[in-house]
């Protein structure tokens, strides 16, 4: 289970929690799934991020302070995370 910290109902289909979601894995060394975007704040077109390429492998930790993303990727999520 990977957690994102507290749901936000306004992003959740019907604006009902009620129940947890679950990420398909790889069967792989690490926690990892493929990635279709991401967002920050609200889901609105100005936040949103999606992957021209398709789905990248994405490996999450929850014991690790890095981040790396691909460097066309690095100044919008830099500001983002900032502001």
């Amino acid at each position: 289970m990977v957690d994102f910290g507290v749901p936000n109902p306004k992003n959740v289909k019907g604006g009902r929690l009620t129940k947890a979601a679950s990420l398909r894995m790889n069967s792989d060394f690490f926690w990892s799934s493929f990635m279709q975007g991401v967002s920050f704040g609200d889901i609105g077109e100005k936040n949103t991020f999606g992957f021209v390429e398709g789905p990248v492998y994405t490996i999450f930790s929850s014991g690790s302070s890095f981040i790396q993303v691909p460097s066309k990727f690095f100044n919008k999520i830099l500001q983002k995370m900032l502001f």
